[in-house]
């Protein structure tokens, strides 16, 4: 039996077949859809101001090495409660008189490195004040340790109550001591 196109049809037929399957492949390829996300047009920026850039702090050490410095918030210290007894004046202020003052609240290391504290001090005003202060002498990263503060402080008259806490610390790894404060952020 002998095609009724012919040989020239039949290979026509095949080539046009041929071409019509690569096309419909490709308008298929065309409409399938993107793997991601187009970036959106006058597309805002997060509500959050933008943090550290997580690059780390390098310094370099005695023996010329880079050292990797820790990063996050510099340690503080928060004051949770206060007790003064007798009650203050107002309920800010001091009157003559001795006052006996407790303090408590925390240590807050947020950084990713251990510290030591070498020293609390504590702040009457602008006077240093020789109260008892029991405080951790390490912290570890991101960690945080109660911190008590106890004794009497003599008014000599009428002055505003204030009374700050702070400490003097250093990293608790000598190798990270040349690095100090750098890259910490101060918290307000």
């Amino acid at each position: 039996m002998k095609p009724p196109f012919g040989a020239r049809g039949l290979l026509a037929a095949v080539a046009l077949v041929t071409v019509l399957t690569a096309a419909g492949v490709l308008v298929v390829e065309r409409l399938r859809p993107a793997a991601a996300p187009a970036a959106r047009a006058n597309a805002r920026p997060p509500a959050l101001p933008a943090g550290p850039d997580g690059a780390a702090e390098v310094v370099v050490g005695a023996d010329g090495a880079q050292i990797f410095c820790p990063a996050g918030a510099a340690p503080t210290i928060t004051v949770n409660d206060a007790a003064f007894e007798p009650a203050l004046s107002d309920g800010r202020s001091f009157a003559a008189g001795k006052y006996r003052i407790r303090l408590r609240g925390l240590v807050i290391n947020e950084t990713t490195a251990s510290i030591a504290v070498d020293t609390y001090v504590v702040r009457v005003g602008d006077t240093v004040w020789p109260a008892k202060v029991d405080g951790p002498a390490t912290i570890k990263a991101g960690g945080a340790d109660e911190l008590t503060v106890d004794g009497t402080y003599d008014s000599t008259g009428p002055t505003q109550a204030s009374v700050h806490v702070t400490m003097q610390w250093v990293w608790s790894a000598t190798s990270l001591r040349p690095c100090g404060k750098r890259g910490l952020v101060e918290d307000d």
